[in-house]
């Protein structure tokens, strides 16, 4: 029989996952000192040797104890092979074990989901919040497309190696339009893609939103190893979570406000 969860403690806000999105979340809303956050990130730290060295990407998604180690279903045109799908089980999340690329998606996609009933979500209503985050580097960027004053750093690969070179060369002699901006007007071409990193080291949302505001007094309780194992409810409104702890040992925490 399993052991009764312990309830522990309630907060203005659950945010359940520490990754991309988990971490920026929880920097926001802690911009308000009064307002109290638990961040439950099922992983563990990401203060690890390979995480912030972009080949240690090569590592990392090969590494059970930071990775999910997901894959997909049988894929028939693969010969019913299945294929890898990391995501990353740390602080971070994938964006601390991913290859470092910094992109946006097709704005044809955004402009899709708008037209099939999503307001706010065209490419002209999501590129401002896209601009406002980022902190272009790369020299000569339109801004037209990408913002400076962001807090996430994108920068070039500063030396494509002789490989990436001539398989540029190759698809621009096959007639494939070359592209210098896949963040830009298109995705369509070949080219050199942006990078989420600054001097040679990855920059996560973790690493330039979340610890950054700990240290200045966000009310930010981040609780590592810790993974959700279902949502409470009172009612139809959910009001909490039950967690495991990296110990066995199971707790309720409860929140007033949102569960994110």
């Amino acid at each position: 029989m399993a052991a009764a969860a312990e309830p522990v403690a309630t907060y203005d806000h659950l945010i359940i996952g520490a990754g991309a999105a988990g971490a920026l979340v929880a920097a926001r809303l802690g911009e308000d000192r009064q307002r109290a956050i638990a961040l439950l990130e099922a992983g563990g730290d990401d203060r690890r040797f390979w995480v912030p060295i972009p080949i240690g990407y090569a590592r990392l998604v090969n590494d059970a104890t930071v990775n999910w180690g997901y894959r997909t279903e049988p894929e028939a045109g693969l010969d019913g092979r299945r294929i890898p799908w990391p995501r990353g089980r740390l602080l971070g999340g994938s964006a601390s074990i991913n290859g470092l690329v910094w992109l946006r998606g097709a704005p044809e996609d955004f402009d899709g989901w708008a037209r099939s009933g999503a307001p706010g979500w065209s490419y002209a209503d999501v590129l401002p919040v896209f601009q406002r985050l980022e902190r272009c580097l790369i020299p000569g960027a339109d801004p037209r497309w990408h913002g400076f004053d962001g807090p996430m750093p994108v920068s070039a690969i500063p030396a494509p190696s002789a490989v990436a070179r001539a398989f540029v060369a190759a698809c621009e002699h096959l007639g494939f339009p070359r592209n210098d901006d896949f963040n830009g007007a298109s995705l369509d071409g070949a080219g050199f893609l942006p990078l989420n990193t600054e001097r040679g080291r990855r920059r996560t949302s973790a690493m330039t939103l979340l610890r950054p505001a700990i240290a200045a007094g966000a009310r930010i309780d981040l609780r590592l190893d810790s993974e959700v194992r279902r949502i409470l409810f009172d009612g139809r409104r959910a009001c909490g979570v039950e967690i495991r702890r990296g110990d066995g040992r199971l707790e309720q925490l409860r929140c007033r406000g949102e569960l994110i």
